[in-house]
């Protein structure tokens, strides 16, 4: 996480940011599974601003509550399906997975079980 899983990404602006979340949540959404993204703090822009970045996100971060890991990256391969661009590839690093949209914004996915996703205050849920 962090927007380093590839060389050559592109930063998000919130603008970015949201439109990538909610193509990732119809998706998502289609598929019936349970996710949220980490809660952003209000003043997040203004943050990294401080440390020289012209976007405040680098990458979007997703949790995924599924109960099958054998699961996992048949979700992720659908998502970058619609998101990818034309590097198809798909970066795992422990249990991060992570890929690239066509506009180069770095996606990283996460996977917990179902039950725990609920469990988790800084994560919105959307189910």
């Amino acid at each position: 996480m962090g927007g380093n899983a590839f060389e050559n990404t592109k930063r998000l602006s919130e603008k970015e940011y949201n439109g990538v979340c909610d193509k990732i949540s119809e998706i998502l959404t289609s598929l019936n599974v349970s996710f949220g993204f980490p809660v952003e703090i209000s003043d997040k822009a203004e943050l990294t601003a401080c440390f020289g970045f012209d976007e405040p996100y680098g990458d979007v971060d997703v949790v995924v509550g599924l109960d099958d890991g054998d699961q996992e990256e048949v979700v992720v391969q659908h998502v970058l399906g619609h998101l990818g661009g034309k590097e198809q590839r798909i970066v795992k690093h422990g249990t991060t997975f992570s890929f690239l949209t066509r506009e180069r914004h770095q996606v990283d996915f996460k996977f917990c079980p179902k039950e725990n996703l609920n469990v988790h205050p800084c994560i919105q849920i959307k189910q």
